[in-house]
């Protein structure tokens, strides 16, 4: 076996491994592994909700008013917004409903970034359970208290949120980041059945006030690292599915684009700061870092040898042979999937293939920010 059949090979091992193998062994392991939490009906921590906001004042109101029209006790909770130095009605409108919610409390900073923003909050914050909100989604009723149930067990010091959509288009960005969040619950379920997640949920997730730290600096992503401080301690972060929450901006597929890359290069970032998460004697985390996210960071770099690889060695054997030509046509309905995304065209299989396309070069993109240490909090909500 010459040395591009040896490439083939390996790059073929590890994309079967991160797309099929390793969510096939997920299932098999927590049917032997599962570790349950027992939970109480009647367990009601204090809550303190961060909410990070950037000329929001189409989605603010909402989302604030969905907290308080939960079905957790008012005198538990305390909502903390942020207001990053908006320049629309943001802040007007947070104004006004400080006097309708005693217990919301609005920081008015100039433009500074998330993680700055949240860094504020987090001085303020004094309740047994944090948790984390986004500005574009709304609480469905009795989420809280699904959410914050996991933490009566001792064992556990964060939980995360299940998303879902609300949505009035079908184009690639939406279409894609609906089938991955699909497969994303699928391994969630498992890992979390297992010990613990290692993926995070910006949207809706909480931890334990005791594991909250300043986050320290503007290149990690700032829902990431709380979580990896949380399996640090040794301490589950489970998966709540029960516990839901709306997203109901719309996107595309160039928002999917940009968010990809942060979370790529803010992850990456985050995990540097605890790397030692990676060494073995971290046992399931370990495991579930590398296998549900470094290799799936580096994947796009696989896709691109092995295409390589195969055109090289095309005329080597037949089995090459109709390899390259299975990754020609993918790459083909990627491209035509960008042209029905251009031309308003329907058809789920192209635009699910262009945005795996999109979703791998997004990927590589973070990794390249990622080595040059590259900036990633400081957001813009979608124009849509």
């Amino acid at each position: 076996m010459g040395i591009t059949e040896k490439i083939i090979f390996i790059c073929i091992a590890e994309l079967l491994y991160v797309f099929l193998l390793y969510p096939l062994l997920l299932k098999i392991l927590a049917f032997f592994f599962k570790k349950p939490v027992r939970l109480s009906e009647d367990y009601f921590p204090t809550v303190d909700i961060v909410i990070a906001a950037y000329n929001e004042e189409k989605l603010i109101e909402g989302a604030v008013r969905s907290i308080y029209e939960d079905s957790y006790p008012h005198e538990l909770l305390k909502v903390w917004v942020g207001d990053d130095g908006s320049s629309d009605r943001t802040a007007e409108i947070l104004t006004l409903l400080q006097k309708e919610f005693p217990s919301l409390t609005v920081i008015n900073l100039p433009r500074t970034g998330k993680n700055g923003v949240l860094n504020e909050l987090f001085k303020r914050i004094s309740g047994e359970i944090t948790v984390f909100m986004d500005a574009d989604c709304l609480i469905i009723d009795k989420s809280l208290h699904r959410l914050v149930a996991p933490f009566q067990n001792s064992t556990v010091g964060a939980s995360i949120g299940r998303l879902k959509f609300q949505r009035n288009n079908s184009n690639a960005g939406t279409q894609g980041e609906s089938f991955y969040h699909r497969l994303e619950h699928f391994m969630r379920s498992q890992e979390s059945e297992i010990f613990s997640i290692v993926s995070s949920l910006g949207a809706f997730y909480a931890v334990k006030k005791e594991y909250i730290l300043p986050l320290p600096n503007d290149s990690v992503c700032d829902d990431y690292l709380p979580l990896l401080r949380v399996a640090q301690r040794r301490k589950r972060i489970l998966y709540s599915p029960s516990a839901h929450i709306v997203e109901i901006r719309e996107k595309d597929t160039s928002y999917e684009f940009g968010r990809i890359i942060r979370f790529t290069s803010g992850g990456l970032a985050a995990l540097r700061e605890i790397k030692s998460l990676l060494l073995p004697h971290y046992g399931w985390v370990s495991f579930f870092l590398w296998s549900h996210k470094i290799l799936r960071w580096i994947s796009p770099f696989f896709l691109c040898l092995l295409f390589i690889a195969s055109a090289i060695a095309a005329f080597k054997s037949p089995f090459i042979m109709i390899l390259f030509s299975v990754q020609a046509a993918f790459y083909t309905l990627a491209f035509l999937g960008w042209l029905a995304e251009r031309n308003g065209r329907e058809s789920s299989v192209l635009k699910l293939c262009y945005f795996f396309f999109v979703m791998n070069i997004s990927m590589m993109i973070g990794i390249y920010q990622f080595l040059q240490n590259t900036s990633t909090d400081s957001w813009e909500p979608s124009n849509r």
